[in-house]
């Protein structure tokens, strides 16, 4: 079952965010095919709402853990909160799941 990561962002972060966003973003390379879905948390007016969730597809805690804390946004303090969660798919890409269908 894959894992949920939601972070949230500590305030008054905006000019260290974009510094360590090019590291970012090359960090999160080698893990596209493992990512069922990555994003930010926006506001209604479409600007940053100061986080963002992950669902990594592992069925290890340790890997969700390991993944996180080695993001170059983590390293550079800019996480005010990282929660990690079991996610089951229920309806995915638009499918009830299988195994869902008797649930």
């Amino acid at each position: 079952m894959p894992y949920l990561i939601q972070v949230t962002e500590k305030s008054n972060i905006r000019e260290i965010f974009e510094d360590t966003l090019p590291a970012h973003r090359s960090y999160l390379e080698p893990f596209i095919p493992k990512m069922l879905a990555i994003g930010a948390l926006l506001e209604e007016d479409g600007s940053r709402a100061g986080g963002a969730i992950i669902i990594l597809d592992t069925e290890e805690r340790q890997e969700a853990e390991d993944f996180i804390n080695n993001d170059p946004l983590y390293l550079a303090g800019l996480f005010e909160c990282v929660s990690i969660t079991k996610w089951r798919k229920f309806i995915y890409n638009g499918e009830l799941m299988p195994q869902m269908k008797s649930f």
